[in-house]
């Protein structure tokens, strides 16, 4: 195959396929239906695993309110998300899960 393409276009085909792979993929990441199609396909589309993405995001947004940073307003809508009362100091936690 590589024979019949002139030499000094194979750069430029080189180029082409790495381009329309880098769209597809970014097609990919943007698409939700087709992430969802290939996760049902592959088996991963799973009660088991949308609960333990639950947590681990639950786990991350309750990390997320140990920062003194965080602002006010973005501070309440974890806590109502968590169901957490709202305070106005932050907790610090000394854990950490790094098992995930």
């Amino acid at each position: 195959m590589l024979r019949s393409i002139p030499p000094h276009l194979i750069l430029l085909i080189s180029l082409l396929t790495i381009v329309i792979w880098v769209m597809l993929l970014h097609y990919f990441r943007r698409s939700d239906a087709v992430q969802k199609f290939v996760a049902q396909t592959l088996g991963d589309d799973t009660p088991e695993n949308a609960l333990l993405a639950f947590e681990i995001a639950k786990r991350r947004l309750a990390d997320h309110l140990n920062d003194a940073d965080l602002n006010r307003e973005l501070r309440r809508r974890i806590e109502s998300l968590l169901g957490s009362p709202h305070t106005e100091d932050a907790t610090y936690s000394q854990r950490d899960d790094r098992s995930f």
